[in-house]
C-alpha cells in the first residue's frame, strides 16, 4: 500500500505541475496550493502514524511548508490588490524568509539525527560548498544588481536576504549530501525536492532581478519540489532517514569529491557567466571569493592529511599490540594487551573490560566512559567465532568512528590468534606430560590412583593387573577404601583426610589392601599426595607400593632377634 501512495503522489505531481504550465497563473498558483497542502497533509498523517520517522525534522520541515504556503497566499492577495502576478517586495516576503529558517533548521535537525558525533570534514565541505554558491550568486546575479542606484534599497536588500537564506541552505543540504547516514529511495527523493527547492528561489531571485522568464519556470519547479518532498515522506525506507548508523562511516568518495570541485571551479564558471551575460565581472566579490575558497581548501587538505596520520597512527598500535601478544603466555596477559590497545585506538574516553571463558579478564576505565555512553554507543566485540574465546566490551564517551571500528575488529583478530597459539602451546605442555606420566607409572611397579572429589577413582596405572590382579577400567568409578582390610580402613581414612602437599615430604602409612584376584591381602607403603589445584589432576593422588616382602623379612629379623636374645 505504502509503495503506491508514494508513486501515486510523484505521478499526479508531476503532471499536474508538467500540465498547468500553459495555464494562467491563477491556475497554476491553485495547483502550487493543492501539491503543498498535499505536503503538509501526508507530513502530519506519517507523523502520526509512524512518529519514528524523525519528529523533529519532519515537523521543523511542515511548519516551513505551511509558512511558504501562508506566504504564497498572501502575495497573491497582495498581487490582486496591486494588479501584479508576483508583487516583490510584499508582506509576504516576511513569512517567505521564516519558511527559509523553518527549513534550514529542518536540514539541521535531520543532520544531528543521523550523526552519533561531530564531524568537522563534512561542516568544511559544507563551508566550501556555500562559499562556492555564495561567489557564484553574487558575481553573477547581484553584483550588478545590489550597484543599481536606480532600484529602491529595500529591493536589493529583500534579495540580499533571499540570497544569503539560500546559501546557508545549500549548506546544509552538502553536509546532509557528504554525511553519515542511509542513502535510499526515500533519500533520493528528498534529495531531490532540496534541489528543486534552491533551483526554484534562485529562479525566483533571476525574476526579481530582471529575468522574467525565470518566473514561469519557478512556477513549474516549485510544486514539483513538493510532489518529490511527499513521495518522500511517504516511502517505506523513510523511518531510516532519521537513524545514525551504528558506525559512523564518512568517506572521500567519488560524489564527495565531484561536489569539491565543483565548488572549486565556481571562479572560473562565474567569471564565464559574466561573459556571457555581456556585464564586468566584479573582481571584489571573486577575489574575496578565491581567498576564502583557498583557506578553506588548505584546511580541508590539512584534515586529510590529518586523518592519513590517525591511521599510520592506528597501524603503529596494532603492530605494539601484536608484538605484545606474541609474548603472552597467559589469557590474563592477552587481556592486559587488548585493554592497553583499546585505550589507545579509541580517540574518545572509553571504559573497556575483557572476558575470557566467561570470566572478567582485565579492566579499565575512563572518567565519564561508561555512565555517558549512551546504549546504542556501547560495543560488543567477540573473540574468536561466535565469542567462542571471549569478548572485549567497551563503552566509549563517543560513537567510533570508521577507522577505529576497524583497527578494534583486527585487534580482536589478534586476539584470537593469541589466545589460540596459548591454548597450543598448553596442549601440547599437557600431552607431553601425559606422555611422561604414563612412560613413568608404566615402568614403576607401584599403584597409582587419582581420587576426585567426590571420593571414586577416574585413573588407575596401567600396572593395575599386576598388582591387584584386576584390569585399571575395574577400579575407575570406585571408592580405594573398599580394597582396605577392615581394620585399616580408618587408617587410610585419615590419609584421605590429611593429604601431603606437593611441595612437602611425602608421609606414609602401611596398611593392608585386598587383592580381588586372588582373594588375599598384601601390605602396601600408601601415600597421599594433594593435586586439587591442578587443572590438570584435579584430585588426590595415591602411590601404593607393596611392601609384603619387606615387612615378613622386618618381622622374621625381629623374631631371630629376640631368639637370640632370650
Amino acid at each position: 500500500m505504502e509503495s503506491i501512495q508514494w508513486k501515486a503522489a510523484l505521478g499526479l505531481g508531476a503532471v499536474m505541475s508538467v500540465g498547468a504550465v500553459p495555464l494562467s497563473p491563477s491556475i497554476r498558483a491553485g495547483v502550487r496550493f493543492i501539491v503543498a497542502a498535499a505536503f503538509l497533509t501526508a507530513v502530519l498523517v506519517q507523523l502520526k502514524r509512524r512518529p519514528d520517522i524523525g519528529r523533529k525534522p519532519w515537523g521543523l520541515t511542515a511548519a516551513g511548508g505551511f509558512v511558504a504556503l501562508l506566504s504564497a497566499l498572501v502575495r497573491v492577495g497582495h498581487g490582486l490588490v496591486v494588479g501584479v502576478n508576483y508583487p516583490y517586495p510584499s508582506p509576504a516576503d516576511l513569512l517567505a524568509y521564516l519558511s527559509y529558517a523553518l527549513f534550514i533548521a529542518g536540514a539541521g535537525a535531520l543532520w544531528r539525527s543521523r550523526t552519533r558525533r561531530n564531524d568537522p570534514e563534512a561542516l568544511l565541505d559544507a563551508f566550501i560548498v556555500a562559499s562556492a554558491a555564495a561567489v557564484l550568486i553574487f558575481s553573477s546575479i547581484l553584483s550588478e544588481y545590489t550597484r543599481d542606484g536606480q532600484i529602491p534599497a529595500l529591493d536589493r536588500a529583500g534579495n540580499v536576504v533571499y540570497s544569503l537564506m539560500t546559501i546557508a541552505l545549500i549548506g546544509q543540504v552538502a553536509r546532509l549530501a557528504v554525511g553519515p547516514g542511509a542513502r535510499n529511495t526515500a533519500w533520493s527523493l528528498l534529495a531531490t525536492a532540496t534541489l528543486l527547492i534552491v533551483a526554484n528561489d534562485l529562479l525566483l531571485l533571476l525574476d526579481t532581478t530582471g529575468s522574467p522568464w525565470a518566473y514561469d519556470a519557478a512556477t513549474v519547479i516549485a510544486p514539483l519540489a513538493f510532489s518529490f518532498a511527499t513521495a518522500a515522506v511517504l516511502h517505506p525506507t523513510v523511518t531510516y532517514l532519521a537513524t545514525a548508523p551504528v558506525h559512523q562511516e564518512v568517506r572521500l568518495g567519488t560524489g564527495r569529491i565531484a561536489m569539491l570541485a565543483g565548488a572549486l571551479l565556481t571562479l572560473p564558471v562565474s567569471l564565464i557567466v559574466a561573459l556571457l551575460r555581456n556585464s564586468e565581472p566584479d573582481l571584489t566579490v571573486l577575489s574575496v571569493g578565491s581567498v576564502v575558497l583557498a583557506i578553506l581548501s588548505l584546511r580541508r587538505i590539512v584534515l586529510l592529511f590529518q586523518s592519513k596520520e590517525r591511521l599510520g597512527q592506528l597501524e603503529v598500535i596494532l603492530r605494539e599490540s601484536g608484538r605484545a601478544l606474541l609474548s603472552a603466555d597467559t589469557g590474563a596477559e592477552v587481556a592486559d594487551v587488548a585493554v592497553g590497545a583499546v585505550q589507545k585506538i579509541v580517540s574518545s574516553p572509553v571504559s573497556t573490560s575483557v572476558w575470557i571463558g566467561g570470566e572478567l579478564a582485565a579492566s579499565e576505565g575512563s572518567p565519564g566512559g561508561p555512565d555517558l555512553a549512551s546504549e546504542q554507543d556501547r560495543v560488543l566485540l567477540p573473540i574468536g567465532e561466535g565469542g567462542s574465546y571471549g569478548e572485549v566490551r567497551l563503552a566509549p564517551l563517543l560513537p567510533l568512528d570508521r577507522s577505529e571500528n576497524l583497527a578494534l575488529q583486527t585487534m580482536t583478530a589478534q586476539l584470537t590468534q593469541a589466545l589460540a597459539a596459548i591454548d597450543l602451546r598448553e596442549a601440547t605442555l599437557r600431552q607431553r606430560t601425559e606422555q611422561r606420566l604414563h612412560a613413568l607409572v608404566e615402568q614403576s611397579s607401584d599403584l597409582v590412583l587419582v581420587v576426585d572429589l567426590d571420593g571414586l577413582v577416574v585413573f588407575a596405572s596401567p600396572n593395575a593387573p599386576q598388582v591387584i590382579g584386576r584390569p585399571a577400567d575395574w577400579l575407575v568409578g570406585k571408592a580405594p577404601a573398599r580394597l582396605c582390610h577392615a581394620d585399616d580402613a580408618h587408617v587410610f581414612a585419615l590419609a584421605m583426610l590429611s593429604p601431603t602437599s606437593d611441595t612437602e615430604v611425602a608421609h606414609s602409612v602401611e596398611l593392608r589392601m585386598r587383592r580381588p584376584a586372588y582373594e588375599d591381602y598384601r601390605w602396601f607403603d600408601v601415600t597421599v599426595r594433594d593435586f586439587r589445584h591442578e587443572p590438570e589432576v584435579a584430585g588426590l593422588v595415591v602411590t601404593a607400593r607393596d611392601v609384603t616382602e619387606e615387612r615378613t623379612a622386618k618381622e622374621n629379623l625381629q623374631r631371630s632377634e629376640a631368639w637370640f636374645r632370650s
